[in-house]
């Protein structure tokens, strides 16, 4: 399952599109400002966001109903699991603008970009990023071979088939926590 090209992009080849954050370096997904984080429980929550996208032909592609899923990396110290978080309801087309809200690189912040109006629904636990990239039908995706990619990355409708089926695959916390399992340190507030 190699990288979409613009080509297929542009004649239907599209899965979805995903949009990445990462709160230790870029964006803190946590502060209240957010309106990623519910800080009284300490977990994520759904809401309507803009997300910063790359200066690119991609960012102009992406239309209202379009599948789209949200990626947070992580770090070394494993504070964030890294691994697909949310899927995205895209709200309408990309508009130029600059940041708000708890950005931690804040020369990014500055920089006028597309912004993509989306509803993010997170899931009930991420998919790991370890599990994702171990799976033998997606080691060829850009998720995969391009980690460093430009929001937005793009994904065949054969990569989002396996995506659907790991997160069908992936318990929920109430699961793991029965099961005396701890939950990733994701979970929490940082």
């Amino acid at each position: 399952m190699p990288a979409v090209r613009k080509e297929e992009i542009l004649a239907g080849e599209l899965g979805a599109w995903v949009i990445k954050c990462n709160p230790v370096e870029i964006f803190n997904i946590a502060h209240p400002s957010s309106r990623l984080w519910d800080t009284t429980a300490s977990i994520p929550k759904d809401c309507n966001v803009e997300w910063s996208l790359g200066v690119n032909y991609r960012s102009a592609q992406i239309v209202p109903g379009d599948r789209c899923f949200f990626w947070v990396s992580g770090d070394v110290s494993r504070k964030w699991v890294s691994g697909l978080w949310a899927e995205c309801d895209v709200q309408g087309g990309a508009r130029a603008g600059r940041g708000g809200g708890p950005w931690i690189d804040t020369a990014r912040m500055r920089k006028t970009v597309p912004y993509l109006p989306v509803r993010v629904r997170f899931l009930p636990r991420p998919v790991g990023k370890d599990v994702i990239r171990s799976h033998p039908g997606l080691v060829d995706s850009e998720l995969v071979k391009t980690p460093n990619r430009t929001n937005p990355v793009a994904l065949t409708h054969d990569a989002v088939a396996i995506l659907d089926q790991l997160i069908a695959n992936t318990p929920n916390p109430a699961a793991i926590v029965s099961s005396g399992r701890r939950l990733p340190a994701s979970t929490k507030s940082p």
